[in-house]
């Protein structure tokens, strides 16, 4: 396996990183965009908030390979001269699924091109292209082994889960819109609600932030809509942050939808 890295800012540094060192013939695997942010700057999620620019990740497969999809972490929030943007700062990597129906051993080449936008006291874009060999082989292969086990792990368990387990209701269509949230059985005492992102840009004012409110079956997060925005009524899908009593992260997402 080989990797090349061409980043045009020093801000950030891009790599790809594999699970494995080889793959097994057949089997669907998972790599990674990593990214390293210098101290200090940040980057953006899917939603960037108020200002910036989402990541773009395209990846040029050979035949026999299909990307399933592309996996953001939770992001965290960032306020600045009231300007409420949603990101990530140190690193993060984007785990990329793929699907895998080639046989036969062998090294084939796959190209990933990603841009992004940085952000400290200005904000500055940058790109990189990356080259990679994803090595296949047998599946008794020895070097069939999870080299980077736990960085996967830790990170796709900042990938929030799809889970019916939340139940999304609204009261109102515009100012006050309320979010109703109530929760099944999969939620103890023990998490707490701490953030809501709504993966949709420019329907919510972020300032002032959602005002959370619990209660006996769950949450009310009151949004207010931006000036001259009228609600969707395609269904509206958002990010949950939840935290439990030894601060672990743990986040859902789960889509609403839109009753006028």
């Amino acid at each position: 396996m080989s990797f090349q890295i061409h980043c045009l800012f020093a801000q950030i540094s891009a790599r790809i990183v594999s699970e494995q060192q080889v793959i097994t013939a057949g089997e669907d695997f998972r790599l990674g965009v990593m990214l390293t942010i210098e101290e200090e700057w940040y980057t953006y999620w899917i939603n960037p908030g108020d200002a910036g620019m989402a990541p773009d990740i395209k990846i040029d497969l050979p035949v026999g390979f299909e990307l399933i999809d592309i996996q953001y972490p939770a992001p965290e929030k960032f306020e600045s001269d009231e300007v409420v943007s949603f990101g990530y700062k140190d690193s993060i990597m984007f785990v990329l699924r793929i699907k895998n129906k080639i046989t036969t051993a062998g090294t084939y080449p796959i190209t990933i091109d990603c841009s992004w936008l940085v952000c400290k006291e200005v904000c500055l874009p940058g790109n990189a292209s990356l080259t990679f060999n994803i090595v296949i082989g047998p599946k008794d292969s020895l070097n069939n082994i999870q080299v980077n086990k736990l960085l996967f792990e830790y990170y796709s368990s900042r990938v929030p889960l799809i889970t019916d387990e939340i139940e999304l209701s609204h009261t109102g269509t515009g100012k006050p819109f309320i979010l109703n949230i109530k929760f099944n059985k999969i939620f103890g005492s023990e998490l707490k609600l701490a953030e809501v992102y709504p993966f949709e840009n420019g329907i919510f004012r972020n300032i002032p932030s959602p005002k959370i409110s619990s209660g006996s079956e769950g949450y009310s997060v009151h949004f207010t809509l931006e000036e001259g925005i009228d609600l969707p009524s395609l269904p509206l899908k958002f990010l949950f942050v939840f935290y439990d009593s030894k601060n672990k992260l743990t986040s859902f997402e789960s889509t609403l939808n839109i009753k006028k």
